[in-house]
């Protein structure tokens, strides 16, 4: 059997990424997408992943951003990504303790792990959306890089407990 899906097309210019290029994004809205992140991902579901294997995956993925940033169409001066490529393979060397602690409190979810702005459209009620071949490489909450969030605190669901499952931020 093969199904049909009608989609609607997104507004264009309430898509995240041209409300950034245009300045037009407001602190509300940007509170409003935070919040709703905060509720998927208190509810995502704990991965099942050594410590080992994490910190493996994030330096995999730190590698994959160096050659993804030394590409020249950003034009960006290669020793700026691998500055920033060295900092945090060290941060992530020398501080294994805490990620290793983040996997043993279960606070790694599979919550699509490159979220980014074209993903967003910020009309009256904010929505995230993945994209068709889009699949998350790692387990982890977001891009490492977003500090504020990845170290956050928030509480999360224990294996064993209840599940909701989703397909996208809620």
């Amino acid at each position: 059997m093969d199904w049909l899906v009608r989609m609607r097309r997104l507004p264009a210019d309430r898509m995240l990424d041209h409300l950034l290029r245009s300045g037009t994004v407001t602190q509300p809205e940007i509170t409003r997408l935070a919040r709703r992140l905060v509720r998927f991902y208190a509810t995502a579901t704990v991965e099942s992943i050594t410590p080992e294997a994490y910190r493996q995956s994030l330096a995999a993925w730190l590698g994959d951003n160096l050659r993804e940033l030394a590409s020249p169409e950003f034009g960006l001066d290669p020793h700026v990504g691998e500055a920033l490529a060295h900092s945090q393979l060290g941060f992530l060397q020398d501080h294994a303790d805490l990620f290793d602690a983040r996997v043993r409190q279960g606070r790694i979810v599979e919550g699509h792990g490159d979220l980014r702005p074209e993903h967003v459209c910020l009309p009256a009620r904010t929505s995230c959306y993945r994209l068709p071949g889009v699949q998350p490489r790692v387990p982890y909450p977001l891009r490492p890089t977003n500090w504020a969030i990845w170290r956050s605190n928030a509480p999360r669901r224990r294996r064993g407990q209840a599940r909701h499952r989703r397909s996208g931020p809620g």
